[in-house]
């Protein structure tokens, strides 16, 4: 019994002594938190270099620093690290979001761009050696072993060898939830994964095959990822995923600190909080270390100099905030300065360069911060390339990406093969055979009609052939826009327009006369246009555009000039789903994988539109119809492809014997040929659906 009294006894000592030391942490960690608030009042000192304008990124290398930004490409020599001087240029290199450099060459994400490929052997004249395109918008990048990896948002990162520096060889598209930034040590591959919010932690000691590994939970949309031994830091912005809609609102900006030493199970050990902010056209977080110092690029908060000597207490020591160099223009035309958006800082000797992403490049002096020295990486054992099977499919492979398909008559096609130009293909039985190629710098779509061939290609230009006899390309006539890329178009039913989707526009263009196509008609929905979200055609002129969260867009092509009807609001589909016209009915997949059927000839409002849905089937990706009962939807990001019978809209019904999966292919639009479906497989090729 007195054992028992003396037990309880000990127990509730234990008990007192835990308690008084759980709110001796509760008080420690308030202070630690109400000084580390009191840091972001300290506003360290900076000057902006001359002469410099907006940049997304900078890249101090040896005596030499690069910037990149929609203007272009910069060299300044840093002999004098807090004088940068400017001495060269490159304004072709547009639309630059981040950078690596890798022996002689720059390789420089441009979003809608694809991949810039600078020469800098001579840093006072650098060229362009080549543009690459990527599967998608190209965000950010990390080098490593004569490996290119390029985050790619909703298609992952796509991993390219660069043994030869000027022409990357595909070797995988590893797919995550919205890659936006990424790093490689030794065999692993840290993501930032965005939307998600997430880390990404990929195993790629087979660069052709890589396995995710783990996704590791944040407390915001993730960005910059920066391993270092066995921590990984990562910035993240915008939302909270804690606490009501109120408490997360602009509170997801910080940095997140984990042991990654297990990297199948990453474990958060520390964090750091910035203030909150909220600027939905400003969403770039990044880090950068150097030593003990982490520097956080945080978008309109600025720039957050922070000491990781501890790493589970991230330490403030002061901010950068580039208070009135930023603007916004209002509704009425007026504009109010604002802070600039911090959207990247890099370590040089005594100093940190400091991007602006509408006002320049800046110094701020800090003597104890060192530039950092290129990290060496054995070169990766890349495997010979396999052969794809495709099963129900002959597969052609032009040793590059093939985007889109027109078919010329039942017996031959013309193929858009990205980088590798335009191809011309015959096709008997089960057999396709390469009948000519015309070389192009880009050909990203392709289509026939009334004797002329109409395609996108190179940056901004809708290009227009004469097909001859053979289907021989005679050049007749061509508009380009200078600061565009065009991803895919339309043809209105009459000839007389080309409507062109690009990066958050559609461009119409007169094509009445083959000779000289003219741009005669523009319109921005909001909304950046990051797939395929044209019907193939229009319905007496009228067509509709998913422009995903700004809604459902009508266009009218029937008068002198296109015009704009309105939209239906609200976000009605995702961002990777189109259209296709059955009948006299538009047709478009849900968010809740169902259908929408659009009446072209009654669009006053939602209500108008009907949801159909299909029983053991989730509908997604971008429609084809063959004109009599097959409708074909791929889903581009997963290489699925579902066949459904639309002989009665009331009651479609799935064909699993032409349902596909094509894993690793990123499958664009199919299109019929003879009644056999041709699949844009990207880097596997053109697949033909074989005859029984």
């Amino acid at each position: 019994m007195e054992k028992k009294v003396q037990d309880k006894g000990v127990c509730c000592h234990e008990k007192w002594v835990k308690s008084v030391l759980a709110l001796l942490l509760l008080v420690f960690s308030a202070a630690s938190f109400s000084a580390e608030v009191q840091e972001y009042d300290r506003l360290l000192q900076y000057r902006k270099v001359p002469g410099s304008t907006g940049c997304a990124a900078v890249l101090p290398d040896g005596e030499f620093l690069y910037t990149i930004g929609y203007a272009g490409l910069t060299v300044y020599r840093i002999s004098e690290p807090q004088n940068p001087s400017r001495i060269s240029e490159l304004r072709a290199v547009r639309n630059g979001r981040q950078m690596v450099k890798y022996g002689n060459y720059l390789y420089i994400t441009a979003r809608n761009f694809g991949l810039w490929i600078v020469d800098v052997t001579h840093p006072e004249a650098p060229r362009i050696a080549r543009r690459y395109d990527t599967v998608e918008l190209a965000t950010g990048v990390a080098a490593a072993g004569k490996l290119l990896f390029i985050a790619q948002r909703g298609y992952g990162v796509q991993i390219l060898s660069i043994a030869n520096p000027t022409d990357p060889e595909h070797l995988a598209q590893l797919l995550t939830d919205e890659a936006q930034s990424v790093a490689c040590r030794g065999n692993l591959l840290y993501i930032g994964d965005w939307g998600s919010g997430r880390l990404t932690i990929a195993d790629i000691s087979d660069p052709r095959t890589p396995k995710l590994l783990s996704r590791t939970s944040l407390d915001g949309c993730g960005d910059g990822v920066a391993p270092e031994g066995t921590l990984c830091y990562v910035s993240t912005g915008h939302h909270s995923r804690r606490g009501s809609p109120e408490e997360r609102f602009g509170r997801g900006h910080g940095v997140e600190v984990f042991d990654v030493s297990n990297p199948v199970r990453p474990r958060k050990i520390g964090a750091v909080k910035f203030p909150r902010s909220y600027d939905l056209g400003a969403d770039f977080w990044n880090v950068n270390i150097s030593g003990k110092y982490l520097l956080a690029s945080d978008s309109r908060n600025g720039l957050f100099l922070l000491d990781i000597s501890a790493p589970h207490a991230p330490k403030c020591l002061g901010r950068v905030l580039l208070a009135g160099e930023g603007w916004k223009k209002g509704s009425d035309g007026s504009v109010r300065r604002i802070p600039d958006s911090v959207s990247w800082a890099a370590p040089g000797n005594g100093v940190i360069y400091v991007t602006g992403s509408q006002s320049g490049l800046y110094t701020v002096a800090f003597p104890q911060i060192r530039l950092r020295k290129p990290l060496s990486h054995p070169d990766f054992q890349v495997p010979e390339k396999k052969t794809v099977e495709c099963p129900g499919f002959v597969r052609y492979d032009f040793g590059g990406m093939v985007r889109r398909i027109a078919p010329l008559g039942s017996d031959a096609a013309y193929v858009a093969c990205s980088g590798k130009g335009i191809r011309l293909v015959r096709i008997s039985g089960n057999r396709i055979r390469e009948a000519a190629a015309y070389p192009v710098e880009c050909a990203y779509d392709v289509a026939v009609r009334n004797g002329f061939l109409y395609s996108l290609e190179n940056i901004g230009t809708l290009a227009v052939y004469r097909i001859g006899r053979k289907g021989t390309l005679m050049p007749v006539g061509r508009c380009s826009l200078p600061n565009e890329i065009l991803f895919s178009f339309m043809l209105s039913s009459d000839g007389r327009f080309a409507v062109c989707r690009g990066y958050g526009k559609l461009h119409f263009f007169d094509i009445s006369n083959p000779a000289s196509p003219r741009q005669v008609f523009t319109h921005a929905s909001g909304a950046i246009l990051y797939s395929d979200t044209l019907p193939e055609r229009d319905y007496k002129g009228v067509f509709p555009v998913n422009c995903h969260f700004a809604g459902i867009f009508w266009y009218d092509l029937s008068g002198e000039k296109p015009r704009c009807l309105g939209k239906i609001p609200g976000k009605k589909s995702g961002q990777m789903n189109g259209l296709t016209l059955v009948g006299s009915r538009f047709l478009l997949p849900t968010n809740r994988g169902n259908l929408f059927i659009l009446n072209p000839l009654d669009r006053s409002s939602e209500s108008d539109s009907e949801g159909v849905s299909v029983p053991n089937s989730r509908i997604a990706g971008i429609p084809s119809f063959d004109g009599k009962s097959t409708l074909v939807f791929s889903e581009r990001r997963n290489g699925v492809i579902h066949a459904f019978d639309v002989s009665d809209l009331r009651n479609i019904r799935p064909i699993p014997a032409r349902s596909f999966r094509l894993p690793g292919i990123i499958s664009d639009r199919v299109v019929f040929s003879g009644g056999r479906m041709m699949i844009p497989a990207g880097h596997a090729g053109v697949l033909l659906e074989k005859q029984p």
